[in-house]
């Protein structure tokens, strides 16, 4: 079997599952900005006392617990509360200062900004839970080695690199699809390369992490379970502690403390690591007593942490900003339009058997 045959061939067997991660990767680029446009309500100053007595009220409400809060994504000061009121999941949106944006079950699939979970939980496990998520890993390495693939047999003559980039496709039907279908792989190849890359070792990270050593993982620190009643630092507090801690900071998300892990884990975007949405510096603040259990600076990250960290941000471009984020966009753009190119091509150049004629009777 010839490369182009295997190349052909891979494509036809995952092309299903590429075009439906390509369209949802795409539509979660700047998923954040237009779900948090569709919220009405002003923008406001943020104030960590205001918020964090929002928070805190929601706690002592009866059979209610509050799991973590996190920034919208937008740098636009408002927050996602994720809480169980009487075992139902729900999600509470406030602003910068406490007031109530949105409220809905975190059980919807398309209302309320839910479309934009519902999107990423079919683009990382296909709503197949771990199965979805093994799926997604094999196709992402079919989707590497057929990159690899395309680029051998693509790959353009000495001297012929402008006219196969910037040149317009000639000849018959199959020879302008095939022309336009390698002129969007060799664009699309070698940026989609070091995103494919990163979304699958993102499916095997806990392989990744074994490999990589200790030094990989972060461990959450021992301490000894308590009743609730007895934390004394609420979350502004634990806000505040994890700020001076890094002064230089901005607040991410925090995990709230419950009795068998009784202290916050509060998550910073610190200066100098790798740009994302959400920061990746770590604070644990003790909720009895408010002293720093832990720390983990991704301003300076271990060499082996670091991979870990980089991973989410160069496969969803946050570690080019705006500007990365827009790449992303296109290879996702790109990615859709090899497909839509490569069936027909492959239809087109299918084998057609034609019809047996019987031989004329001898007279």
């Amino acid at each position: 079997m010839t490369f182009r045959q295997v190349h052909r061939w891979i494509s036809l067997t995952v092309a299903a599952i590429w075009l439906v991660q390509a369209i949802t990767g795409t539509l979660s680029v700047f998923r954040w900005e237009i779900d948090d446009w569709t919220v009405a309500g002003a923008h406001v100053p943020v104030d960590y006392v205001a918020v964090g007595a929002k928070v805190d009220a929601l706690a002592a409400e009866p059979n209610t617990t509050v799991s973590s809060v996190w920034t919208s994504g937008t740098n636009a000061g408002r927050f996602d509360v994720h809480y169980d009121k009487n075992d139902a999941y729900r999600i509470k949106r406030i602003d910068g200062q406490g007031r109530l944006l949105r409220d809905r079950s975190g059980e919807q699939i398309a209302v309320q900004g839910a479309i934009w979970d519902t999107i990423t939980s079919i683009h990382t496990s296909l709503l197949l839970g771990d199965t979805g998520e093994w799926l997604i890993g094999i196709s992402g390495l079919l989707l590497l080695s057929n990159i690899v693939l395309g680029l051998k047999l693509a790959w353009p003559k000495r001297g012929t690199w402008s006219k196969t980039l910037f040149g317009r496709p000639a000849g018959k039907a199959v020879a302008k699809l095939y022309g336009w279908h390698r002129k969007v792989g060799l664009w699309f190849a070698f940026p989609a390369l070091f995103t494919v890359t990163a979304g699958i070792s993102m499916v095997f990270s806990d392989g990744l992490e074994k490999q990589l050593g200790p030094g990989a993982k972060l461990t959450d620190p021992v301490v000894n379970p308590a009743p609730a009643a007895s934390n004394k630092i609420g979350f502004a507090d634990a806000i505040a502690i994890a700020l001076k801690t890094y002064p230089k900071a901005s607040f991410s998300g925090v995990s709230l403390p419950d009795e068998e892990d009784p202290w916050y884990r509060v998550r910073l975007r610190n200066a100098g690591e790798v740009p994302r949405k959400w920061g990746t510096t770590v604070v644990w603040v003790g909720a009895r007593d408010g002293r720093v259990l832990g720390t983990y600076n991704a301003g300076s990250p271990r060499a082996e942490r670091a991979v870990i960290d980089t991973a989410y941000a160069l496969h969803t471009g946050q570690i080019g900003e705006v500007f990365g984020r827009s790449i992303v966009l296109a290879i996702g753009l790109c990615l859709i339009t090899l497909i839509s190119l490569g069936l027909p091509l492959w239809w087109m150049r299918r084998p057609v058997k034609r019809p047996a004629v019987a031989a004329e009777p001898r007279r």
